[in-house]
This record gives structure tokens, sequence and C-alpha cells, in this order.
């Protein structure tokens, strides 16, 4: 078919044609619209999804607990006010469906307590045995001490001896380790910074996206003013981050594309030197 027919053909089932490009640019568009809505600038993405690594990697990430989070940071000078919005704040969260939100943690009260009343059971295999070598040999040297037949004897045994302060102030040392949380809760010594972890349900970003509004919500409900008039919050984590790199990529893409509309307009009308034509041109496009 030579152009002339072509253009005929065009011309005489214009409506048609026109109908059926109509249907693909709006076909394509939803899927545009999908497209943008769900980037993601993880290094998943760029592997083939029907690859090996990438469906273990799936498999796997949907048997483990949520670990993508919103982090919410609390800051003002007045730490009495912080810690008790920081305390009603969280029960609020707690109350969020589980559709949006996994779980919140903001304190590990709770777990230190745990921990102290096991200390005992978190000794190394190492330290064990060595108790152990010591009460063998204790009971060994109590046994010869006490046993009539030895006092003659002019080469005792040197009396065993085993650093339990030692011991135990090692341990202590690492049970401290989360003492620097007054109360156990997620805060600075002073108390004037602290901290609510929000996990998210799974990996997709509108779920990032809701659970960021659900907690905006909640905190506008809350008024932070009224606890502290320099209450200040900020967001950090995983989902904040997933919100703010999709948000650049959007802004990437958005700029690519208007720079190459132009320089396409641009070179057309340098063509054609017409504005007609260069128009004609790029609304058919």
């Amino acid at each position: 078919m030579t152009f002339r027919k072509f253009a005929e053909f065009l011309d005489r089932h214009a409506a048609s044609v026109s109908a059926f490009f109509a249907i693909l640019t709006i076909i394509a568009s939803f899927y545009v619209v999908k497209l943008y809505a769900n980037l993601k600038p993880d290094l998943e993405e760029l592997l083939p999804t029907h690859s090996r690594s990438v469906k273990d990697l799936k498999e796997v990430t949907s048997r483990l607990r949520a670990i993508d989070n919103l982090a919410v940071l609390l800051f003002s000078s007045d730490a009495k006010a912080l810690g008790k919005f920081q305390e009603v704040l969280a029960q609020d969260l707690q109350k969020l469906p589980p559709e949006v939100s996994a779980g919140v943690e903001y304190k590990i009260s709770e777990e230190l307590t745990f921990f102290k009343k096991r200390k005992s059971l978190f000794i190394s295999t190492k330290d064990l045995s060595d108790i152990r070598h010591y009460v063998g040999s204790r009971i060994a040297y109590e046994k010869f001490l006490f046993n009539p037949l030895n006092l003659v004897i002019e080469d005792k045994p040197v009396e065993p001896r085993y650093d339990f302060k030692g011991l135990e102030s090692r341990y202590a040392s690492r049970a401290d380790e989360f003492s620097h949380f007054p109360g156990g809760v997620y805060a600075t010594p002073d108390g004037t910074k602290r901290l609510i972890l929000i996990y998210a349900p799974n990996q997709s970003i509108a779920t990032a996206h809701r659970l960021k509004d659900a907690v905006q919500k909640t905190i506008e409900n809350l008024k932070p003013s009224t606890y502290a008039a320099d209450l200040k919050v900020l967001y950090s984590g995983n989902s904040q981050d997933i919100i703010e790199e999709q948000a650049a990529l959007l802004k990437d893409l958005t700029l690519s594309t208007l720079l190459v509309a132009l320089l396409v307009t641009l070179a057309l009308w340098v063509y054609y030197r017409s504005v007609f034509a260069t128009f004609a041109l790029i609304a058919s496009l």
C-alpha cells in the first residue's frame, strides 16, 4: 500500500481510526498511571519477576514479620509534656486497623524486665563451663579439708577461686546497654527527643502512603501544640524513604517528559517553520 492509498484510507475511515486510537490511548493511560503510582527505586525492581531468586526473595519476605516502618520523631524542650504526648500518641496509633499498621513500638520496658528476671539463662557456654569446673574443684577441695586422714599431709591443694563479681559486672554491663532509655522508652536521656515506630503490613507504596496519612491524621487530632508550644514532629524510616524516593522519581520523569516535549516541539518548528503544522504534529502524538 502506497502512502497515498494509506492517506485515502485514513481519510475515509477517520472517525473509526480516531475512535480506535482513542481507546488505545485510554488503555495505555490507565497502565501508565498504574506504573507511575507504583514506582520503586529498589534493586529488586530491576530483576526479572520470574527469576528464581526474586521468587525466593518474595517467599521469604512474605514469611517475615513486617520490617518497613514509619519513624515518628518528636522534639520539645518540655520533656514531661513530650513524654505524655508520646504515650497518648502511641496508644492511639495502636488502634489503627491491621491493613494500615502491623504494630507500634516505642518502649522496651517489657523486654528489659523479661531479661532481668532471666539473667542467668543468658550466660555464655564458656562461662557456664568455667563455673561448673570451679564447683567441681571446690567440692573436691572441701572434701580434702574435712577428711581427717589428710591432716598429716603437708602438700595441701590450692584453694580454687572464681571471680563471681567480675562475671556479675560483665553481664550487668550488657544489661545496662539499654539503660540510657529513661523508663525503657525510646528517648534521649534528657527526654527532649522521642521516637515511635509504626510498622507497615507490607512494602507497597500504597500502604506507605496510607500509613503516613493515618499517622498524620492521628497527630492532627491530638493537637500537639496543646501539649507543648514548641512540640515538633518529623518523619523518617523505610516507609518515609519509599514515599520520598517515589516523589523524586515522579519529579525526574515529569521534568524529562517536559524537556523532551519542548525539544521535539522546537525541532519540528525549526524544520517546518509553521506554528500550525507543529501544533498539528504535536497534537497527533
